[in-house]
């Protein structure tokens, strides 16, 4: 457009001087009408600019609130998640610990039967260390019956000590049966066995009822005893029987 302008002004220039004013005048309007359409596309170019100008910034201000808004709603919800996370691992610690403490205790019991199994620690009772032996053959569980009954008195199995502590050993087993045998077993005529859980801690003793099997009756009379767990076995404490007109033992088993 400039261009053209140049050309055109040199076009009227170069009328030489026989040309009549009217001419000019014409020019000089062509000029300026072309001016004010250069004027008024140039505020129009500028009017459109600014327009797109405004349209940008409220667009990139609608997306930094959009964005903004967005953050925000996702920080929220990640603080929630997080004080949720809190407050469920406060409640997991408490069982944990708890768990942890049972593990624990479980952990040092399994430690220290196999350092007793191990012999690297004893039991300290000393019916661990002092205690009789009951190893007759026909006192296991799977024998017949027989004459013997566990007293000083009349026909005293070969091993009885009287009252007192005893570990059982093979071939009558290694501890006292924890099943009722029936009558006519062990050697005898009424079994002996323990009606009674055995200790699971080492060193532990626990009172127990000594049942003796006769005639379809399990506990058809009882007597008061004592386990000790050693670690490895169990001693009994065994009490001598009041009467052996009828024949009673303790009995044997694995």
């Amino acid at each position: 457009m400039k261009m053209f302008l140049c050309f055109f002004v040199l076009f009227i220039l170069g009328f030489d001087d026989s040309s009549s004013q009217g001419n000019v005048n014409k020019a000089i309007k062509i000029l300026t009408k072309q001016v004010k359409k250069l004027q008024e596309s140039n505020k129009a170019n500028f009017e459109a600019t600014n327009m797109k100008i405004e349209t940008l910034k409220n667009e990139s201000q609608t997306n930094v609130k959009s964005l903004d808004e967005k953050i925000t709603n996702q920080y929220e919800t990640k603080v929630l998640k997080l004080e949720n996370l809190i407050e469920q691992t406060n409640l997991t610690k408490m069982d944990v610990n708890s768990l942890f403490g049972e593990i624990t205790n479980q952990t040092e019991f399994l430690l220290k039967a196999m350092d007793y199994k191990l012999g690297i620690l004893k039991v300290g009772n000393a019916e661990c260390s002092q205690y009789n032996i009951l190893n007759e053959a026909d006192r296991g569980i799977s024998s017949g019956d027989g004459d013997n009954c566990d007293s000083t008195g009349l026909n005293t199995s070969p091993m009885w000590k009287g009252a007192s502590w005893y570990r059982f050993l093979p071939p009558a087993g290694t501890i006292l049966s924890q099943a009722a045998p029936g009558e006519d077993h062990c050697g005898t005529w009424l079994s002996g066995w323990c009606n009674a859980t055995l200790p699971t801690v080492p060193g532990s003793t626990l009172d127990i009822e000594i049942c003796f099997d006769y005639s379809g009756f399990q506990c058809w009379i009882a007597y008061d005893g004592k386990v000790t767990n050693c670690g490895t076995y169990f001693v009994y404490y065994l009490d001598n029987i009041r009467d052996c007109t009828v024949n009673l033992r303790y009995c044997g088993a694995n």
